[in-house]
């Protein structure tokens, strides 16, 4: 009896369960474990430290259909509870729920498949990352001893800098990428504003360093203005001593050491002619060369010409006149340096980057020096046009120094155009040769004689 009662249970028991009802439990209970696992992926999918994009985008691609099975997976449970309310059969509606989770379950596998190897990748990069971040932190470090002595400044805000990144180091040994970009943007900010220090101490010493060559070429100037300040004076001793006679063999060998002397003063300025150009300061460059002309020539009429009269002392003059003018362009330069740099001190302001390399002597000094070259130019113009006017015919040194203000002139407005240049904005890539096919288009059209047609129509 007792046998019986036990097999009637187990049977009512497995009745029970193959009930549409409890069918529908065990669909519903699927479903929710189904979405839970959904959401544990969709979490991590939201971590920020992911080291993939496209690892990613497969993984939320995949999901997504998970997701929309389950959906059709709901809607078919819905539909067999609605026929089980009717009391009609929901067999056919639970099957389609369970096809729909099982094409859930399956794309689910697929991405927990996904997102194992991702997390994968995402250990190797993490621990990549780890190392790379602590040799930076030992190469910071070992940056900072070096600088310790001659800049404690500058070490110690690189001591900060390898604290940041040691701190980076730890979060991700943590696999906490987060918290490490935060520390890896404070060493980051620490060390452009080092950059930005460091910058500002380089071009303050290159400024000293141009301000330095600037007083060297201003001393060599003085230097060359004196020594043919007295050869000048020495020529004009020996022209009174001669009185109009012929030179002995004594005086001509005076006038030979002076033109050697000249030679001497002409190499030097040679060589501070080249230091100005390369420092691409062409005017400046020109004005000595233009003075060593006169040197050359003067030296010609020591020796061999052993002349020491007016055309020579008058050549003379003009080299030290030249000279001049480009020492007090030189001084000028050197204190509107330390002006600008006494003026950016009192203000406490730093020096805006410079565009490009800085220049030994900007294009506005240049423009300056060619405006006093002008006006000195106009006014010795004028003194010869004086004497024309006077009925006077020139003198041979009027005729020659007038030969020189033209040529003077012509190579004054040829440096006015290459300095402008630097002051117009590059050009853009193209621009020349649109310029040229806009003028071609502007040509009348031509026959293949040559001859131009009549509006362009062919018509003669």
């Amino acid at each position: 009896m007792q046998e019986a009662a036990r097999k009637m249970d187990e049977l009512a028991k497995k009745l029970d369960a193959s009930s549409p009802a409890a069918g529908q439990d065990a669909l519903a209970q699927r479903a929710e474990q189904l979405q839970k696992q959904i959401d544990e992926l969709q979490k991590k999918l939201k971590d920020k430290s992911s080291a993939s994009r496209e690892e990613d985008e497969r993984l939320r691609k995949k999901l997504g259909e998970a997701e929309r099975a389950l959906a059709r997976a709901q809607r078919a449970m819905e539909q067999a509870s609605q026929q089980m309310e009717r009391g009609q059969s929901p067999e056919q509606a639970q099957r389609q729920a369970e096809r729909n989770l099982d094409e859930a379950s399956q794309s689910l596998s697929r991405s927990q498949e996904d997102a194992l190897e991702r997390l994968r990748r995402q250990e190797e990069e993490l621990a990549k990352l780890e190392e790379e971040q602590r040799q930076l932190e030992r190469l910071t470090r070992k940056q900072a001893q070096e600088f310790e002595e001659q800049n404690p400044e500058l070490s110690e805000s690189m001591q900060r800098a390898a604290d940041s990144m040691d701190q980076a180091s730890e979060e991700l040994n943590r696999r906490r990428p987060e918290e490490a970009r935060e520390r890896q943007e404070e060493a980051l900010d620490q060390l452009e504003q080092e950059r930005q220090e460091v910058q500002e101490q380089e071009e303050q010493l290159e400024s000293l360093k141009q301000e330095q060559e600037l007083i060297d070429i201003l001393a060599s100037v003085e230097e060359m203005i004196n020594e043919q300040t007295a050869i000048r004076d020495n020529t004009i001793e020996l022209s009174e001593s001669l009185a109009g006679r012929r030179p002995s063999r004594k005086v001509r060998k005076q006038m030979s050491d002076l033109a050697g002397r000249e030679d001497a003063l002409r190499t030097k300025g040679l060589e501070i002619s080249e230091k100005l150009k390369e420092e691409a300061a062409l005017v400046f460059s020109y004005v000595m060369e233009d003075a060593l002309t006169d040197v050359e020539s003067a030296s010609q009429f020591l020796h061999p010409g052993y002349d020491p009269g007016e055309h020579t002392q008058f050549t003379q003059q003009q080299v030290i006149t030249k000279l001049e003018s480009l020492k007090k362009a030189l001084e000028e330069e050197v204190e509107r340096r330390r002006d600008q740099e006494q003026q950016q001190q009192q203000q406490d302001q730093q020096q805006p980057p410079q565009q490009g390399e800085p220049r030994l002597v900007p294009p506005v000094a240049e423009l300056l020096m060619l405006k006093r070259m002008q006006e000195q130019i106009r006014a010795r113009t004028q003194q010869i046009d004086r004497t024309v006017e006077r009925g006077e015919d020139l003198n041979p040194v009027q005729e020659r120094f007038l030969e020189r203000l033209g040529q003077q002139q012509a190579r004054i407005l040829e440096l006015t155009e290459d300095v402008s240049k630097q002051f117009l904005p590059p050009e853009e890539p193209g621009a020349e040769d649109a310029e040229d096919e806009s003028s071609e288009g502007d040509e009348s059209p031509e026959d293949e004689s040559g001859e131009e047609t009549e509006g362009g129509d062919g018509r003669r």
